[in-house]
């Protein structure tokens, strides 16, 4: 018989430090969750505040599974737009392309030493544009098209709004 799953959203502010009660109020729930459940933690996949809390819980855990919600190219284009055009970055991305994982999501090449203004030129050219999937298919990108950070041809499961929380 296939386990049902029993989903917990964390929501929280990206500045919210107390560590305790996140994990206070997850463990309270791990302890409540029947085994035959499958506990999902759902976050916004934010580097800092609850989110990293949750994902830091998660990871020590035997049983529970993350769900992690990346940007949608949209939101992406807005942040960047609102950031320094020629802010440099140690850790940034170039050449949007197919996700391996989901055909229809868009990931961007991990980049060292880029501008934001680069990263826009990017995200924005992904808008509207047509890609193939990896096992054919072609996939239109909207604003509403999760972005990842993953090589091309890789599946890493990296979030690109951890990235961009982090550094802009």
């Amino acid at each position: 018989m296939a386990a049902t799953s029993h989903r917990i959203l964390v929501t929280g502010s990206r500045d919210w430090t107390d560590t305790g009660a996140v994990r206070e109020a997850l463990d309270d729930i791990h302890v409540r969750t029947p085994h035959s459940r499958l506990l999902v933690v759902v976050h916004g996949a934010g580097p800092t505040g609850a989110d990293a809390i949750a994902s830091a819980w998660v990871r020590e855990q035997q049983r529970p599974w993350l769900e992690v919600h990346p940007m949608p190219l949209g939101e992406l284009i807005a942040t960047l737009e609102a950031a320094d055009p020629d802010l440099v970055l140690p850790d940034g991305f170039t050449h949007p392309h197919s996700y391996r994982d989901y055909y229809h999501e868009r990931a961007f090449k991990p980049a060292g030493n880029v501008t934001v203004g680069d990263m826009l030129a990017d995200a924005r050219s992904a808008l509207g544009t047509t890609y193939e999937g990896w096992k054919g298919g072609d996939y239109v990108m909207s604003e509403h098209t999760d972005c990842w950070l993953s090589g091309e041809g890789r599946a890493t499961g990296d979030s690109i709004s951890s990235l961009l929380l982090r550094l802009i």
